[in-house]
């Protein structure tokens, strides 16, 4: 599966090409490879052309032949402020079909808040099924860039349920995960691990990113165990 930035399409509000999220799929099962489309091709995901940039996508890796979504994308989007270029956080997941769950084809709005929310990333974690405890389930750990205080750029992420297509908590509750100290925090990345022997029923994920305060940079990370969202530091982050 692959996912891209596609200026195809001109803004309905601009009149100017704009990126959209466009995404295909791949076979390699054959020779020369071939491109094996959804009903469409080149899916798009976005629904609406007012700059989408910043992909990130995570599939489930499991067999193709079970009824579950298969990938899930997200992304910054201007379409609710695209004079002033203010972009919130989306995301959508697509199954095998190439149906899309989220409200099909726009997708579902992770953050809104005042002032652009940027830059996401995200892994993805499949949690187990465990007979009579729990039913397999695929979450989404999304993490961005986050501006709603005028005077620091904070880190906020959530979880988001991939079946369901919906964020498991609003993303201004406990979303933020380092906003305690006064800086400017870019430069995301995320990853996650999962306790398969002592806890089956969560993960851990690892949230890192570059902080500048006054004359200093350094790198901070928060860990938060999911799905219960308790963090190791509340709201401050770790410096490594």
């Amino acid at each position: 599966v692959v996912a891209y930035q596609d200026n195809r399409t001109a803004s309905s509000t601009t009149g100017s090409p704009c990126w959209n999220v466009f995404l295909s799929r791949f076979r390699f099962d054959a020779q020369p490879m071939y491109q094996d489309v959804w009903a469409t091709p080149d899916a798009i995901q976005s629904g609406v052309c007012e700059n989408q940039t910043s992909l990130q996508l995570r599939t489930s890796g499991k067999e193709i032949t079970r009824p579950f979504p298969m990938a899930v994308v997200c992304w910054q989007d201007e379409r609710e402020d695209p004079n002033n270029g203010i972009t919130d956080i989306w995301a959508q997941t697509i199954d095998v079909a190439g149906t899309t769950f989220a409200a099909a084809p726009v997708g579902i709005k992770i953050c809104d808040e005042t002032g652009p929310q940027e830059r996401p990333v995200m892994t993805l974690w499949e949690r187990p099924e465990i007979p009579g405890v729990q039913t397999y389930l695929p979450i989404a750990i999304i993490a961005w860039e986050d501006s709603r205080d005028v005077n620091q750029e904070d880190v906020y992420a959530l979880q988001f349920d991939v079946f369901a297509a919906q964020e498991l908590a609003p993303c201004s509750v406990n979303g933020d995960v380092a906003g305690a100290a006064p800086a400017v925090k870019t430069e995301l990345s995320i990853d996650h691990v999962p306790d398969a022997v002592t806890n089956p029923e969560a993960t851990t994920a690892y949230i890192a990113w570059r902080q500048e305060g006054g004359t200093t940079i350094d790198v901070w990370y928060q860990a938060v165990t999911v799905p219960n969202w308790d963090q190791k530091y509340p709201q401050t982050g770790f410096a490594v």
